[in-house]
């Protein structure tokens, strides 16, 4: 399994730069998703399916299933982004 890890930073509608934050990107190559991606389960979408999409996309906080954080990135394709715990707290 090949993750890459990045710094991920966002901006406002008047492009003010928000602080940076790691985030584990990708498993295939690629920036598209496949159509209807985000109507699968996960556990049947192969591996060379696992892309990152590029581009702009207007971002929505939310809750999880769980009643945690999410900040959805694009809904239809399921690109969302969690918090990771980094300690053992």
């Amino acid at each position: 399994m090949l993750a890459l890890l990045v710094r991920l930073g966002g901006w406002s509608a008047i492009a003010s730069g928000s602080p940076a934050a790691a985030a584990l990107l990708g498993l295939a190559l690629g920036d598209a998703s496949i159509p209807g991606i985000g109507d699968r389960a996960l556990s049947s979408i192969r591996p060379e399916e696992r892309t990152t999409p590029a581009g702009r996309f207007v971002a929505a906080l939310d809750r999880n299933s769980h009643g945690k954080g999410i900040l959805w990135v694009d809904y239809d394709s399921a690109v969302s982004l969690h918090p990771v715990l980094t300690s053992n707290l």
